[in-house]
């Protein structure tokens, strides 16, 4: 299946952008506000130290006595204006209230101001970054779990997208599996019916017949093996892979020699014994060999080697066609997988054959994997455990 063009996708990235600039603009606005409320703060504790001198005035006036007038003052800030203190003028980081209008520059107060303590002054912008922060927090945070979800929304269509796709292939794929035999098998029925055909060319239109019957039950098999699932229960049973190997290349050598190739089977299969259900195990030999014949160059050969490993049969598939590309060794056991090349539809098949071997396999307690190898063509190795128990074991 083709990936999905940016265009398809254009919809979803206006989206988030959407998103994105709408929390950068809200978390800018918010930011902005605390600035100002920042600055108001800083502005009404000014406002307080007028506020301070108007109150301090009854107590400069009324009382002459410096230290008392002093201790006044100081008592009046403690009491209401606990955030203001008195300091020199020197030492005054910003204008603030002054007591000089009050007092004569005789007086010792007159060189004082009242002034926002440092640790209120702290508090504030302590409070104003505090703020942003959090909006910050808020937007980024609100921002994630927005991209998370679209992010999840995205990926549940796409998946539906892509099931649907699949599902589309598979059926452009099964109708033409189904109607290619059906039409050959129609053809050649209506041509023998002509009876005008000499009996050794019969022969060889039956010959054809019966390759396409097997083609179209092949096929069946398949989709009816996969609609049972891959818990349906398998009577596993002792037996020769090399037999099933053997009774499968009969029914694939009419075949195989219509197109010149030679099926060779070599190894030490003769004397071993795993526990496989034949019809199942002989359906997955069936759809390697398929794939094998079918990317396989006229005239060439199919190599087909049994041995033992430890305590595993080893079964490999080697054939001398284009092989597998890097980029799509990944997926081609996925259902109905048939790759990206144009030559697969070309080939037919419904990509349901590796998938099913997959499966299979694993269920027999084995594998199916395709191997590197310097040799041209795909390699396809199976593994079955050897008997080492019953007999018969139903799973």
């Amino acid at each position: 299946m083709q990936a999905r063009s940016p265009i398809a996708r254009l919809p979803f990235y206006l989206l988030v952008g959407f998103c994105v600039l709408l929390t950068a603009w809200w978390i800018y606005f918010q930011v902005r506000a605390s600035h100002q409320i920042e600055e108001s703060r800083l502005v009404a504790m000014q406002a307080r130290t007028h506020k301070a001198l108007v109150d301090f005035a009854p107590i400069i006036r009324k009382v002459r006595e410096p230290q008392a007038r002093s201790q006044g003052i100081q008592g009046v800030l403690e009491k209401n204006y606990p955030e203001l203190e008195l300091v020199a003028d020197k030492d005054a980081a910003i204008s603030e209230a002054r007591l000089a209008p009050f007092l004569s520059p005789a007086d010792p107060l007159h060189k004082l101001v009242v002034r926002v303590k440092d640790s209120t002054i702290a508090h504030i912008h302590d409070m104003a970054r505090g703020t942003r922060l959090m909006f910050f927090t808020e937007g980024g945070t609100f921002l994630i779990v927005l991209l998370i979800g679209a992010f999840l929304f995205y990926r549940s269509v796409s998946r539906e997208l892509a099931v649907h796709a699949q599902h589309e292939l598979f059926l452009r794929s099964a109708t033409h599996e189904l109607k290619t035999p059906l039409a050959a098998l129609k053809l050649g029925l209506q041509s023998l019916a002509q009876g005008r055909m000499d009996p050794e060319r019969s022969r060889d239109y039956l010959e054809l017949l019966e390759g396409q019957v097997d083609r179209l039950e092949f096929e069946i098999e398949n989709m009816l093996l996969i609609a049972e699932g891959r818990e349906k229960e398998v009577e596993r049973q002792a037996g020769n892979p090399a037999e099933d190997i053997t009774a499968v290349i009969v029914e694939f050598e009419t075949r195989a020699r219509g197109r010149e190739i030679e099926l060779e089977l070599s190894g030490e299969g003769h004397g071993l014994q795993v526990l496989r259900d034949p019809l199942t195990f002989r359906q997955v030999l069936r759809n390697l060999l398929d794939n094998a014949i079918k990317y396989s160059p006229t005239g060439g050969k199919i190599q087909i080697d049994i041995a033992s490993q430890g305590r595993e049969a080893r079964i490999r598939i080697q054939d001398e066609g284009p092989g597998v590309p890097p980029a799509e060794r990944h997926r081609i056991f996925d259902k109905f997988f048939r790759g990206e090349t144009g030559s697969s539809d070309a080939l037919g098949g419904t990509g349901l054959g590796l998938f099913f071997a997959r499966e299979t396999m694993q269920v027999h307690g084995g594998s199916v994997q395709l191997e590197e190898n310097d040799q041209q063509g795909a390699c396809f190795v199976l593994t079955l455990p050897l008997v080492s128990g019953p007999a018969t074991e139903a799973r």
